[in-house]
């Protein structure tokens, strides 16, 4: 009987060559997973919280009889004399022959006048406001304001910018007057605003604005007969 043949035993260390897989069909390409985890998303940069508006103001020339009302207080007391604080919330009251000055930090000045209440009031952080009850203030905002200055009257309101000066009056009556001597300020009322330059006016009157004037000393031609400056006529 024929004897089976064995086969050769297979050396060792050798295998057999791997098939290669054949290419998959294409389709969608499946997202690659970060091994950090899922990506965070770039936190949004936060605003700084905007500054308080510093408003307190500093009283310097005192004159005469002049009363404050504290934020809050029932009861007025005289003004000792100048650097007395005038904060947001305060009244100032004037009487007969009598003012003061408010110096803000910014260097804006508003002098008051005779018989004349005048406060700090609450605004936006890129205002300034007083509200003047009655009497007269003149404002005079200083070039290095970076905020705009408000005053509030009964039905008008007049909002300046840097370097420009300006006085309003007020009576109990909610008749109010604009005047400008430097810049150009806008005078706001009821439903309407008009930009006043120097040396021009507006009266409101119960929240109606009129027409805009001008003040100051009027022109006057010199004669045609009169010598030019400068120059003298030939004697004789």
């Amino acid at each position: 009987a024929k004897k089976a043949r064995r086969k050769p035993a297979k050396r060792a260390g050798k295998k057999a060559a791997a098939r290669p897989p054949e290419p998959a069909a294409p389709g969608p390409e499946a997202p690659v997973e970060n091994p950090f985890g899922p990506a965070a998303a770039p936190a949004a940069a936060k605003k700084p919280a905007p500054e308080e508006p510093d408003e307190t103001a500093r009283l310097t020339a005192v004159k005469g009889f002049v009363e404050i009302l504290p934020a809050g207080r029932k009861d007025w007391r005289e003004v000792s004399g100048g650097g007395e604080e005038f904060r947001r919330g305060d009244r100032l009251q004037t009487y007969a022959e009598a003012g003061v000055t408010a110096e803000f930090h910014e260097g804006s000045k508003v002098e008051m006048s005779p018989f004349s209440i005048l406060s700090i009031e609450k605004d936006k952080f890129d205002h300034i406001a007083v509200g003047l009850f009655q009497g007269k203030v003149s404002a005079k905002v200083s070039w290095r304001a970076r905020r705009k200055f408000e005053v509030r009257a009964p039905g008008a309101a007049v909002v300046a910018k840097a370097d420009e000066k300006f006085s309003v009056s007020a009576t109990s009556d909610r008749r109010v007057e604009v005047s400008v001597e430097a810049g150009e300020v806008l005078v706001y009322a009821v439903g309407t605003k008009k930009k006043l330059k120097a040396r021009e006016r507006v009266e409101v009157s119960a929240g109606r604005m009129g027409p805009v004037e001008l003040f100051g000393p009027a022109f006057t031609a010199p004669p045609e007969d009169a010598p030019e400056s400068g120059r003298r006529e030939p004697v004789e």
